[in-house]
């Protein structure tokens, strides 16, 4: 999972957007001001599960999918002495992926810039970033996770 790759190496997920990665990078601000080091592991439930589910939604501006399972998650925090917190619960996980935009709307889509950072319309990155200058293709700002959210069941 590209998550853990942030939390033991610094690596940022490729496949999320752009508020979801600062709010990785403020996470993990915060860990290392306190001492802390984050370990999560979710796998699929085992046994009484529905599985994965998915429901589709189109929009004006693009299509949306969100998809549900029933997963173990472990989660712990540690310090230099060992473990401080440690849970394992059952819960339901969501994501949401936005793809297949709606070519006609790509002006009022508004996304940030993979490269720099900032926020701009799909359109504006096609013709490139007016920050950075990189030019993007649609297949490389879609599909992107807008959403990921844990519910007890």
């Amino acid at each position: 999972m590209t998550v853990l790759l942030w939390y033991e190496k610094g690596i940022t997920p490729q496949d999320c957007d752009g508020d979801t990665a600062y709010f990785l990078k403020l996470q993990k601000e915060r860990l290392d001001k306190k001492g802390l080091k984050l370990h999560e592991s979710v796998v699929p439930s085992k046994g009484t599960s529905y599985g994965t589910g998915k429901v589709s939604r189109k929009s004006l501006w693009y299509t949306t999918d969100m998809m549900y399972e029933n997963v173990s998650r472990k989660l712990s925090f540690e310090n230099e002495n060992g473990p401080v917190y440690e849970r394992d619960t059952e819960m339901a996980m969501y994501e949401i992926v936005a793809h297949s935009p709606n070519e006609a709307q790509t002006q009022f889509i508004r996304v940030t810039c993979p490269n720099c950072g900032a926020v701009n319309s799909v359109s504006k990155l096609g013709e490139g970033c007016p920050y950075c200058g990189t030019v993007f293709q649609i297949k490389d700002l879609f599909p992107r996770v807008i959403n990921l959210f844990f519910s007890k069941k």
